[in-house]
């Protein structure tokens, strides 16, 4: 396939580990979802613990792919919020992408990123997204609601009032401007559940522009085994309605705070006491 010019983003796919040859044959999905790119990114960053075994099989599965990746082995905290955070730090492009490993991009994902970027010079872009179960069964869409005529003030486009009135929207397959990333102080890990949601919030207010392109640009598995999500919704180690609508409620008063600036921790069991 003829590639078109390379454009200055990043993909940064998180792995914490692969649990078996399901998250190997889905990751190996994700990276040729990026191979197939019309328009390609300048890299694709591997970020992981420090372990000899899990780099061993990421290395397997990118070489059965046949795509080159750089990998980026740390020994912090491995949580998703800190694995982005800390890949974010080391980048010299001008944009990155989250790419989860049981996710796609469509096909012309980045052609039309490369597009939008030239018209419109929002510092973020969102995918039109489609949510499918483990079986690939297609769900419902997100992120689209920003073209409903109404929704926000300006069409196509998030902004902070909006989002304080819908929160359905989901920042994976996400273009955004590293330096307004870092300015505004990354992805906040205690805010579990709505940590997406609190940095969209975080972002807008922060006056950075938020655009969701109006073509399906990502797939996204809803419930795969040992994802984040499905930990959370654990019966007995997962997170309850009450501790749900604690961090819901948080990230409509904490995106007020850059963690740049005043570092928080809010923790479920402190805010119970008090």
């Amino acid at each position: 396939m003829e590639k078109t010019n390379n454009i200055d983003v990043t993909v940064i796919i998180p792995v914490h580990e692969l649990h078996d040859t399901n998250d190997q044959v889905l990751f190996g999905k994700a990276l040729e979802s990026v191979r197939t790119q019309t328009t390609q990114p300048k890299e694709i960053l591997v970020v992981c613990p420090d372990s000899d075994i899990l780099v061993n099989e990421i290395n397997k599965v990118a070489e059965a792919a046949g795509i080159k990746i750089t990998l980026l082995r740390h020994n912090k905290d491995t949580d998703f919020c800190s694995q982005i955070n800390h890949a974010v730090s080391t980048i010299a492009t001008e944009y990155f992408s989250i790419l989860e490993l049981d996710d796609e991009y469509s096909n012309s994902y980045f052609k039309n990123v490369a597009l939008y970027f030239e018209a419109y010079k929002a510092d973020a872009y969102l995918p039109a997204t489609v949510i499918v179960d483990k079986d690939n069964n297609a769900l419902h869409y997100i992120n689209e609601a920003v073209w409903a005529s109404g929704f926000s003030e300006k069409l196509g486009f998030l902004d902070s009032e909006s989002l304080l009135q819908y929160n359905n929207f989901i920042i994976s397959g996400g273009v955004f401007k590293t330096e307004a990333y870092n300015e505004v102080g990354g992805l906040r890990g205690d805010i579990k559940l709505y940590f997406n949601y609190e940095f969209l919030l975080r972002f807008t207010h922060n006056d950075f522009s938020i655009m969701t392109i109006p073509k399906l640009g990502y797939k996204h598995m809803f419930e795969r085994e040992n994802s984040l999500f499905v930990q959370y919704k654990d019966p007995t180690n997962g997170i309850k309605a009450e501790e749900a609508r604690f961090y819901l409620d948080s990230a409509r008063k904490e995106y007020f705070f850059n963690p740049n600036v005043i570092g928080r921790n809010l923790t479920y069991s402190l805010a119970v006491e008090e």
